[in-house]
């Protein structure tokens, strides 16, 4: 099995240096995402009933986060199939490993 591994992300929020680590599994990678978005998206709800005035751009933000997290959740499966049927080079864990008999 070849393993389709994260790489190095880096980004700030408020000034503050985060990261994504490489080699993680992307299919481990897109649960987490689709995880934290899945939190995102209970908290806008939550936003939207105590809102009045902004409701609509909360609402808009909510439906955004929504089409990314189904975008994400579409593409765990075929991820983590690509993962378990590719072929491995037993020096090489990730893609793109070639392969010799």
């Amino acid at each position: 099995m070849t393993a389709l591994v994260t790489r190095i992300q880096r980004f700030a929020v408020s000034g503050v240096s985060y990261q994504v680590e490489a080699g993680a599994p992307c299919s481990v990678a897109l649960v987490a995402a689709g995880s934290i978005l899945s939190g995102v998206n209970i908290l806008l709800g939550n936003l939207i009933d105590q809102a009045d005035e902004q409701a609509c751009e909360l609402y808009a933000i909510r439906t955004l986060t929504m089409q990314v997290e189904a975008m994400i959740d579409s593409m765990e499966v075929p991820i983590r199939d690509a993962e378990d049927r590719a072929p491995q080079n037993p020096t090489s864990p990730v893609r793109g490993a070639e392969v010799t008999q």
